[in-house]
């Protein structure tokens, strides 16, 4: 994987800032199973409409992944496993928002300092995120 150039950070951030504002409207829903359809959507959303969570779809980036268009919900899954396994543990008060911020910052700082923008769950899953908007006969 990283065959793709970076896309931009930024722009990765607020994509995923909106699928944790879902995420998080999901979580706080008074329905029973709430907080299993909030960590199901989580870790498959990338997985929809070419690799494109609501987040990315929004910026104009997408997930690419070995293996092809089949392969985008296992992708999707592994590369947001830790994400997922943070939203679990925020149940448990100080704990899980701790973990939660760990990752977040840990992911965040590899996306920032990777020439690529491959963070660990992308090495796991063997993805890449990558601008989708097209510009002349060149792909951003």
């Amino acid at each position: 994987m990283g065959r793709h150039p970076k896309s931009d950070v930024l722009h990765r951030c607020l994509a995923k800032a909106i699928d944790f504002l879902i995420v998080a409207i999901l979580y706080q829903l008074p329905f029973s199973g709430s907080r299993y359809g909030a960590v199901f959507y989580l870790l498959i959303s990338d997985g929809f409409r070419e690799g494109q969570s609501v987040g990315k779809r929004l910026l104009g980036l997408r997930m690419v992944c070995e293996g092809g268009p089949t392969r985008l919900f296992r992708a999707s899954i592994l590369r947001n496993l830790s994400f997922a396994i943070g939203l679990v543990l925020m149940a448990v008060p100080i704990v899980g928002r701790f973990f939660m911020l760990l990752i977040i910052c840990t992911e965040g700082c590899i996306v920032l300092g990777n020439p690529k923008g491959i963070r660990i769950g992308d090495r796991l899953a063997q993805s890449q995120v990558m601008d989708c908007i097209v510009r002349g006969s060149e792909q951003v």
